[in-house]
């Protein structure tokens, strides 16, 4: 194997590990701090079919109406979850599980009207709210 074959290769093998796993509605980016970017798409559910690996997640600028249970408990190097200007009136509980990695959860410009403490029990380093 060459070595133009073998850079062709690795490509396409990056390309396929940023793709698997990726919900069709963004797009995911891999490196040091990998991230699906949802801005913007018109989303009105999140889907659960993030890439393990995820750090950050953009679903800001949809029409999510809430935040279901368990949507991001299996993401354990989720730093960053911006969901602001969205349609959010509840978060379901458990709905972070234990992201005890998450930071930054930005939520404003939604019509919620109450949030309760235990919703970010289990979220130990949030920075940002």
């Amino acid at each position: 194997m060459t070595i133009s074959n073998m850079i062709v290769f690795f490509v396409i093998s990056l390309t396929l590990v940023a793709t698997l796993g990726c919900p069709t509605d963004c797009t995911c980016s891999t490196g040091d701090f990998p991230t699906a970017n949802c801005y913007g798409r018109g989303l009105e559910t999140i889907s659960f079919n993030f890439p393990e690996d995820t750090y950050s997640i953009l679903l800001d600028r949809n029409n999510i109406p809430g935040i279901p249970s368990g949507v991001f408990a299996n993401l354990p190097y989720l730093n960053k979850i911006d969901m602001s200007y969205n349609k959010i009136k509840t978060i379901e509980y458990n709905a972070f599980g234990e992201s005890s990695s998450l930071q930054i959860l930005r939520l404003q410009n939604n019509p919620m009207t109450k949030i309760e403490d235990t919703y970010f029990k289990h979220l130990r380093n949030l920075s940002y709210l």
